[in-house]
């Protein structure tokens, strides 16, 4: 049996390059339609999506299954509306149609399309409950059931060795930290603070989960600039992620990650680390890969204060579980005092 993939790889969301991965992994023979070349650390055989969209009524036909494979594809109206047409010319030429282990959040931007879509899929899978309920409630597809992002199907051996000090990988994945100066301000100063109070106890890094070329929008780049400037150079930049593996190395260095991206909350679990999201209330996708792994998420809707409490309190009782492999800890005492000092 022939598959072809279809997903968001290659257009430097390295969380869709990551998903690709674990295809791979499971079926290293599939067919592969990318956006650009995927930063899987080697060389991948791909079909360009712009030409397999304009040639679909040739190519499909090699095929005996289509499967739209991983993460949240229902990014746009006409992306929307493009699954929609591949799945419907793939139906009339016999193929098999699936969608595997995907997000619904966006379905309401092309929502007759969305439904149609769902429908007509021989195998709907989603990645989280939030998205079964979705599929269920309101897009009326009884079928759909949930099964894990094909991340989890990595196998991943930490690398990572001893450390003089434990590491806090940080990300920020909002559109509004580019657009709204305040928003910038306002996040710029939670982590500059929480550097600040743990100066010399933990060290800080940005990690870029996107590292988009030609969408600023979608590009983590600027924000890591941005924090390392607000932080006076404590929170430095990991400019080394440049594809999945180096990615997959800046996590596993990592004992906390905190902030916004999916993948961070996955690749915390196969690592073993702590994940502590930092998300906006309306943060739908990141609010139920949160919920999937039992990990109360810090909204930025909170005031700073309260903000930079939760999370100094969180990454206290972090450092509590390390009392007798580090020399020297801070007590509670001490950074709470930090913190009054920095927000007087």
């Amino acid at each position: 049996m022939s598959k072809v993939y279809v997903g968001g790889y290659g257009a430097g969301n390295l969380g869709d390059d990551l998903i690709l991965l674990g295809i791979l992994s499971q079926d290293k023979d599939a067919a592969v339609v990318s956006y650009g070349p995927p930063l899987v650390g080697k060389s991948q055989a791909y079909i360009a999506f712009p030409e397999f969209l304009e040639n679909a009524h040739k190519l499909i036909p090699q095929y005996t299954t289509l499967i739209f494979g991983g993460g949240g594809l229902f990014w746009s109206h006409d992306h929307i509306y493009e699954m929609l047409a591949l799945a419907l010319m793939a139906k009339s030429f016999g193929l098999r149609v699936e969608m595997r282990r995907v997000g619904l959040h966006g379905f309401h931007l092309n929502m007759a399309a969305s439904r149609h879509l769902v429908r007509i899929v021989d195998v709907l899978t989603v990645r989280e409950h939030d998205s079964l309920d979705m599929a269920r409630r309101i897009l009326n597809c009884e079928h759909a059931y949930v099964e894990r992002d094909f991340v989890e199907e990595l196998v991943l051996t930490s690398t990572a060795g001893k450390k003089n000090k434990p590491t806090v990988g940080i990300n920020v994945a909002s559109t509004r930290f580019i657009h709204d100066q305040g928003f910038n301000s306002h996040v710029s100063t939670i982590y500059a603070e929480i550097s600040s109070i743990f100066d010399g106890v933990l060290d800080f890094k940005y990690i870029p989960f996107c590292v988009h070329m030609s969408d600023e929008n979608q590009n983590d780049l600027g924000r890591g600039d941005a924090l390392f400037a607000a932080s006076s150079g404590r929170i430095r930049y990991s400019d080394e992620v440049i594809g999945v593996q180096s990615l997959l190395s800046a996590c596993d260095s990592s004992d906390i990650l905190l902030g916004e991206r999916f993948h961070m909350h996955v690749l915390a679990k196969k690592f073993g680390r702590v994940a502590l999201p930092l998300i906006h209330n309306e943060q739908t996708k990141y609010r139920a890969i949160a919920s999937e792994y039992c990990s109360a998420p810090v909204f930025y809707e909170s005031s700073q204060m309260m903000i930079i409490d939760q999370i100094r309190r969180r990454i206290e009782c972090f450092l509590g579980s390390l009392e007798g492999e580090i020399a020297e800890l801070p007590t509670r005492q001490a950074t709470k005092a930090r913190a009054t000092d920095a927000l007087s």
